[in-house]
C-alpha cells in the first residue's frame, strides 16, 4: 500500500502528510463502500494533495518578492493566465515612488525598492 509520507523532522509537514493518508484512507473506503473502483491510488493521493493546497499555492504566486521562475511553474502548474497573475500583483503592492528605500524596514537593511515591502 502507498503512503504519501516522507522522512522529515518539521512538523507542520508530517501533519500535513498524515492528514493526506487519513483522508486518502477515508476516500478509498468511501469510493469503495459505493462501489467505485480507483486503479491507482498514488495518482489519487497526489490529486488530492494538489486540490488541499491550491489555496495557498495561488496566494503564494501573487507574491511580489518570490522568483519569477518560481511564479512562472506556479502558474503552468495551475493553468493561471499571465495576464490575470500580473493584475494580481500589481494590485497587491503598493507604489512608494520611484526608487526609494522601504519605509517598512530597518535603516540597517535599506531596501531600495519601488514597491513598499510586505513584511507586517
Amino acid at each position: 500500500m502507498y503512503s504519501a509520507s516522507i522522512k522529515n523532522n518539521r512538523g507542520p509537514s508530517t501533519l500535513f502528510f498524515h492528514l493526506l493518508v487519513i483522508a486518502g484512507i477515508n476516500v478509498m473506503v468511501i469510493l469503495r463502500a459505493n462501489n467505485v473502483t480507483i486503479k491507482n491510488r498514488r495518482k489519487h493521493l497526489g490529486a488530492l494533495g494538489t486540490e488541499l493546497t491550491k489555496e495557498y499555492v495561488q496566494r503564494r504566486a501573487t507574491m511580489v518578492s518570490l522568483p519569477r521562475k518560481l511564479k512562472k511553474n506556479i502558474r503552468e502548474r495551475l493553468n493561471i493566465n499571465a495576464e490575470n497573475a500580473a493584475g494580481n500583483e500589481m494590485s497587491s503592492s503598493s507604489s512608494t515612488g520611484g526608487g526609494s528605500s522601504c519605509k517598512i524596514c530597518p535603516a540597517k537593511i535599506r531596501r531600495q525598492s519601488k514597491t513598499q515591502c510586505n513584511l507586517m
